[in-house]
């Protein structure tokens, strides 16, 4: 009876740059969804944002859920 062993490492190096490649992208990517979203919302002016319940103190945080989607959704 003959018997298969295969003992290489899966991914490689390969499989290591391609997910270094990806991670970079999805950084990337996070980061230019962060900064479009954080800048349409700081053109809004106050009473804009008023009239959409947003309070300036929660922009940031509105932008990063913005980008987390945004990198969620992409592919």
């Amino acid at each position: 009876m003959t018997y298969f062993n295969d003992t290489r490492r899966s991914g490689g190096f390969g499989g290591f740059f391609s997910g270094l490649v990806g991670r970079v992208q999805g950084a990337l990517a996070y980061r230019a969804a962060y900064a479009q979203t954080l800048r349409e919302l700081e053109a809004l002016s106050t009473r804009e944002l008023d009239d959409l319940g947003i309070s300036p103190a929660k922009m940031d945080d509105i932008a990063a859920s913005a980008a987390r989607e945004a990198v969620a959704n992409r592919g």
